[in-house]
């Protein structure tokens, strides 16, 4: 057999076994190589396949030349002793010659797998000691006797890889999932391709235990997917960048959320600039610099636009960071819309507020929690009067408040104890007002108020006009209350004056009669006298003279003791009223007293009838006079309105009841006609002084409201109005028995 001039011409058929497969196994590593140049992420498994590939190749060709070595050092050994080799050339090449045991040591130790198959792939032709540890055969005989398919999870598995070798394909790192002998599973690395093997095809097999690195990577991909499931859960927008490209390559749930981008529209399908409204001309220049995709940003806010061309602000935050090998820079997204929108309403509140305060037109100072100015207005530095630079943004307050202490604006009193209320006012705000004289003289009023963080407003009003104006009230209201007390008098007196006017009209009849009665019997005398003189009388003249005499004297009698009773009666009424002085009476009684000397007004109203059912009888210590004020008013108001409207003459038929009852420690007198009642309007109004319905006519208007001070104050009792328009008027009046009022 010739051999080529590049070979040696001693090489063996084991030295070509070695040499082959060194040679497929390069082959095979830079094959691998070159697949890995267009992909990293594939380049990564590929190169790790390639030096896979190269291991064995320089395993392989490193035994080879030690072999070759060896032989060499065989054949110097035989030339030295020629003789002895010469003898025995069988031995000779037994020593020469590999052995199925060199071969086995060779691939025994390699760090990989190693198997040689049948070209069908169902029968193992040779396999290593690393494949007999791996799959935890018991023996080598027991590994070489199982069948292939059965190491294979995927069963199908085979028959596909040998389909791809037949079809002239390389293996080249498949990772598979593989079964051992103990059922436990494995992954493998296999590459694989055609051979020659003693004289037959076969099919030669590399296997490498990546069991460690696959659990790594499914921990690291459990580990990506709870990664992403932490950041899909995330609120916040977050997307990745290629630095490169400036493409998004990742973007969670919630950077969809805020872009309103559908699940299915993929991440090339809404480039960056797409989500930006450019409405600041700066945030274009912001996403392309250099800041952005460099060293980072930091809450930097700009107006981004969603998918429907709606708008929101957000806030940024960037890093610089890698992602699948690339350089990348990663981007949370925060919505401070609502924040935005707070900002815009708090900024137009304090534009208002800031308005509100600089338009007053009261001295406005607002301190914040340390005492601090925020703002003043113009008028309160109009009213301040002191350097200007006091009242500064951020200037203390309390310096303000000294300055002013010390010029005297809050009296002469010693300044600390005041220095130390102003400032606790500000602290702990009350109602309470605070006086303020200005240097100019005028009076100003201070009060604070708090209106939220700390914050105090002092607002500080010009009561000058005020002051004066309520002096100026204070001595019209004097005047007025004495005006008043002077027209209560006056209706005082009127009312004694027409009781007068009655008891004198009342006196003038029993008068009259008992003096016209008085002159007959005198005139009688004087003739019975003459004729007693003259010898002349005659027993029927004496005796019509003793007639006439004991008729007269009855009369003048009568009318002389009814003239006494209305005196006695007017005397009692008359002293009560003008008096304020306290006794018991019996109710019942005074008031039938009462109503005798009332009888002359009453007898000026023929249709009313005046009823007493006095059910009290009892005795109750009080004030009379102030009880026949209160009677004689109401009684005269009730026949001046009750039964006679304005403009009529004719009164019409009615009647006016009074009512006492006892009711424990209390009487109690109802006051009550039929006539022509009130309106609701007017009965709310009865009781205020100077209200009347009859004010051309003559009405005062102080008539009920005397008798709501007597009842009320002077009586110690309560009054109280009830009126329908048509049906009438009831005053329902109680009175303790006995009167613990101010005038006693």
């Amino acid at each position: 057999m010739s051999r080529s001039r590049w070979l040696p011409s001693d090489l063996t058929k084991f030295d070509l076994i070695v040499l082959v497969v060194a040679l497929l196994a390069l082959l095979d590593a830079g094959f691998l190589g070159w697949l890995s140049v267009d992909s990293v992420e594939r380049g990564r498994s590929f190169m790790e396949h390639a030096l896979f590939a190269i291991g064995i190749a320089v395993l392989l060709l490193g035994g080879w030349l030690h072999d070759r070595v060896h032989r060499a050092r065989i054949g110097e050994n035989s030339a030295a002793s020629t003789v002895v080799h010469r003898s025995q050339p069988s031995a000779v090449l037994e020593d020469v010659e590999p052995s199925g045991e060199n071969l086995r040591d060779l691939f025994d130790s390699c760090p990989v797998g190693v198997s040689i198959l049948s070209v069908d792939g169902t029968k193992r032709l040779f396999m290593n000691r690393w494949m007999v540890v791996q799959n935890r055969y018991p023996d080598l005989e027991t590994g070489m006797s199982v069948s292939v398919a059965s190491t294979f999870v995927d069963q199908a598995v085979p028959q596909m890889l040998h389909d791809r070798l037949m079809r002239g394909e390389v293996i080249a790192g498949i990772e598979i999932e593989r079964v051992r002998w103990d059922d436990s599973r494995w992954w493998s690395l296999i590459s694989a391709r055609e051979i020659e093997f003693e004289g037959m095809d076969a099919i030669i097999v590399w296997q490498v235990d990546i069991t460690k690195r696959k659990e790594a990577e499914e921990r690291v991909r459990a580990s990506e997917k709870s990664l992403h499931d932490i950041l899909d859960r995330s609120p916040m927008g977050i997307t990745i960048l290629s630095r490169k490209t400036g493409k998004r390559v990742y973007a969670n749930a919630g950077m969809r959320a805020l872009f309103g981008i559908p699940d299915d529209l993929q991440l090339d399908d809404w480039p960056v600039p797409m989500t930006f409204s450019f409405r600041d001309p700066k945030d274009n220049e912001r996403l392309h610099s250099e800041q952005f995709y460099g060293e980072g940003i930091t809450n930097v806010e700009m107006v981004r636009q969603r998918r429907d061309g709606s708008v929101w602000w957000c806030q940024h935050n960037t890093r610089p960071t890698n992602f699948a090998g690339e350089p990348a820079v990663i981007v949370w997204h925060l919505d401070i819309s609502s924040g935005k929108k707070v900002e815009a309403e708090l900024s137009e509140k304090e534009t208002l507020f800031r308005s509100i305060i600089a338009s007053a037109p009261a001295g406005m100072i607002v301190t914040d929690a340390e005492m601090r100015i925020v703002v003043v207005n113009e008028r309160f530095r109009e009213i301040f009067q002191g350097p200007d630079e006091m009242l500064d943004r951020g200037k203390n307050y309390e310096a303000v408040i000294r300055f002013e202490i010390n010029r005297g604006d809050y009296g002469s009193a010693d300044h600390e104890p005041q220095f130390q209320v102003l400032v606790e006012s500000i602290r702990n705000p009350t109602d309470k007002q605070i006086q303020y004289h200005a240097p100019s003289g005028r009076v100003f009023q201070v009060r604070r108020h708090p209106v939220g963080d700390g914050c105090i407003v002092s607002i500080v009003v010009d009561m000058t006009e005020q002051i004066e104006t309520q002096n100026q009230l204070r001595q019209a209201l004097s005047e007025l209350e004495l005006a008043q007390d002077e027209l209560v008098q006056v209706e005082k007196m009127a009312s004694l004056g027409g009781l007068v006017a009655g008891i004198a009209h009342e006196i003038n009849t029993p008068i009259g009669t008992a003096l016209t009665a008085s002159t007959h019997v005198r005139e009688e005398t004087l003739k019975i006298g003459a004729a007693f003189r003259s010898d002349t009388v005659k027993r029927s003249q004496l005796d019509g003279y003793i007639a006439i005499a004991d008729e007269g004297s009855r009369i003048i009698e009568v009318n002389l003791g009814r003239a006494a009773e209305l005196i006695r009666s007017f005397k009692q009424i008359a002293v009560d009223q003008s008096s304020e002085e306290r006794r018991s009476f019996n109710v019942d009684s005074y008031v039938s007293e009462i109503i005798q000397s009332l009888k002359p007004q009453l007898r000026a109203h023929p249709n009313v009838d005046l009823v007493l059912e006095g059910d009290a009888n009892t005795v109750i210590d009080s004030f009379p006079g102030a009880f026949s004020q209160v009677l004689s008013n109401l009684l005269v108001n009730a026949l001046t309105h009750a039964f006679r409207n304005e403009g009529q003459e004719q009164e019409v038929r009615g009647q006016i009841l009074i009512r006492t009852i006892l009711s424990g420690d209390q009487v109690r007198i109802s006051f009550e006609d039929n006539g022509q009642g009130m309106s609701a309007a007017i009965c709310e109004k009865i009781f205020e002084p100077f209200f009347t319905t009859r004010r051309g006519s003559g009405g005062s208007g102080l008539g009920m409201h005397i008798v709501y001070n007597l009842v009320t104050t002077t009586l110690a009792g309560t009054i109280r109005c009830f009126s329908t328009p048509g049906e009438g008027t009831r005053f329902d009046i109680t009175l303790p028995v006995k009167t613990e009022a101010a005038n006693d």
